[in-house]
């Protein structure tokens, strides 16, 4: 069985990081620029994709992990057992105790992911033991499943946000048609209104009516057809721009720091037995 992922640095596997840097794609923003001045139209269109403050959540889900469980993975041309790699024993097939010891490896040791607040890049990070090119394999695994899921996502926020608006877009419309026969009835019924002060006021208030539904009305209607198309987009809300490849050095164990504090602690147990030499020899 492969060393413990966990053991001291001097018996450890030389452990590999590869590197995957992303950026949000701001045009599949599900187009809530777009969304004119309606706050609940809004509200919906800012979960369309997930931010990535929860990329992190996603990447170290259970469902996730789970994905990168299950699959195939080789190195050097040879079939390579995740739970071996990284120390955890298991049975043939593993028991759900097991896989979840080999879940939290890979959620606290293996995957890391960070923002910078100030460009907003993003990087993903897998390290590994032994193998440079498997922890670029996993790396790139990871972004493709993400990207599925953000995918999946947005298409499904985009056809709630459609559902949403045709039924509200229905309800306006019959809203509308009906102030508009109020103010047809009105007219018929009272063609001298604009000689009486209280017809006039009767009438500028059914006016106003029927102009702000139909006005909604188009709004919505605009804003349906912008959903129509943004559910048939097939757009990903990241952009990878660098690929994960198999690191060229080492990220554990460092060497140079181990050599440096080993050579302090030898020089300061050397001044000891100095001392209690002297010492020794004084007595």
């Amino acid at each position: 069985m492969a060393p413990s992922w966990s053991e001291p640095s001097f018996t450890i596997s030389a452990a590999h990081t590869a590197r995957s840097t992303l950026l949000p794609n701001l045009e599949s923003g599900n187009g809530a620029g777009l969304l004119g001045s309606f706050d609940f139209i809004r509200s919906l269109a800012s979960v369309s994709s997930p931010r990535e403050d929860f990329y992190e959540a996603i990447l170290t889900s259970d469902t996730m992990l789970d994905l990168v469980l299950e699959q195939p993975w080789t190195a050097d041309g040879q079939p390579i057992d995740l739970f071996e790699l990284l120390g955890v024993e298991a049975s043939t097939p593993a028991t759900a105790r097991q896989r979840e010891r080999l879940r939290q490896k890979l959620r606290h040791q293996v995957i890391s992911f960070s923002k910078d607040q100030l460009t907003s890049f993003m990087t993903l990070r897998v390290e590994l033991p032994r193998y440079p090119a498997l922890a670029a394999d996993v790396c790139n695994f990871l972004i493709e499943r993400l990207e599925d899921f953000n995918r999946r996502f947005h298409q499904e926020h985009s056809r709630q946000q459609r559902v949403f608006l045709a039924g509200r877009v229905a309800e306006l419309e019959a809203e509308m048609h009906a102030a508009e026969d109020s103010l047809s009835t009105f007219m018929e019924r009272n063609r001298g209104y604009a000689s009486s002060p209280q017809l006039t006021r009767e009438f500028n208030s059914l006016y106003r009516d029927s102009e702000a539904l139909g006005r909604t009305w188009l709004e919505l209607r605009s804003q349906y057809e912008l959903a129509r198309i943004e559910e048939h987009k097939n757009l990903s809300s990241i952009n990878v721009l660098d690929p994960a490849t198999p690191p060229v050095f080492r990220s554990k164990p460092q060497r140079a720091p181990m050599a440096l504090v080993g050579g302090l602690l030898g020089g300061l147990l050397g001044l000891i037995l100095a001392w209690r030499r002297d010492r020794q020899r004084a007595a």
